[in-house]
């Protein structure tokens, strides 16, 4: 059986900038979509990739689930909410940019910071869906996360370098999936043929 995962971030948020006060608690989580950030869940509810999705699982965080009930209603499902797709715990940083949080994590996966989250905890509890995923019996899968949810599940499959500014980067057969910069939304797709990566695509 050939499996279709695809991973989906819409970071349009109503906060004009997030914070280091909200991404350092609880209210991150609660943080809606922009106007701007419902549009494009709508526009993605057309998506042509996205028009065979048989189940949608999605994180907790309020952003999230608004995008996941978009989709899921043009397309008559209803949505599991997955706390493995959270986004990471940034932790306490105690007067650092978070700029140092995530440059030091992209060089060391195990990093955090007290009360933080290390790229390699949240890629344990990803791979935990994943696997969730892989084993359900449905062909086309949908999970809306995070970024670095993202990055954390695609550092498994994907080869690891840094650009000339020292950002991290991740490819797949030369073609680079992940770059470090912070889009307006980001899809990509996973296809897999007896439990194997066949093809890892950005397609937004």
């Amino acid at each position: 059986m050939v499996k279709k995962i695809y991973l989906l971030s819409n970071n349009c948020l109503s906060s004009n900038k997030i914070t280091l006060e909200n991404l350092n608690n609880s209210k991150h989580q609660y943080i809606s979509l922009s106007n701007k950030g419902i549009a494009k869940a709508i526009h993605l509810s057309q998506n042509a990739y996205l028009h065979n999705i048989e189940k949608i699982y999605t994180s907790s965080y309020v952003s999230a689930i608004e995008t996941a009930n978009i989709l899921a209603e043009e397309k008559k499902l209803n949505i599991t909410i997955a706390k493995e797709l959270d986004e990471r715990q940034v932790g306490d940083l105690d007067g650092n940019e978070y700029q140092f949080l995530k440059g030091m994590q992209e060089h060391d996966f195990s990093f955090k910071l007290k009360n933080g989250e290390s790229i390699n905890e949240v890629q344990t509890r990803v791979n935990a869906l994943f696997q969730k995923v892989l084993a359900n019996d449905k062909a086309n899968n949908l999970l809306i996360t995070h970024e670095i949810v993202i990055l954390s599940l695609l550092a498994n499959f994907c080869q690891k370098g840094y650009s000339l500014e020292d950002n991290l980067i991740l490819e797949y057969k030369d073609d680079v999936i992940y770059n470090g910069e912070r889009s307006a939304v980001t899809l990509i797709l996973l296809t897999i043929e007896d439990n194997q990566i066949k093809n890892i695509q950005k397609i937004i």
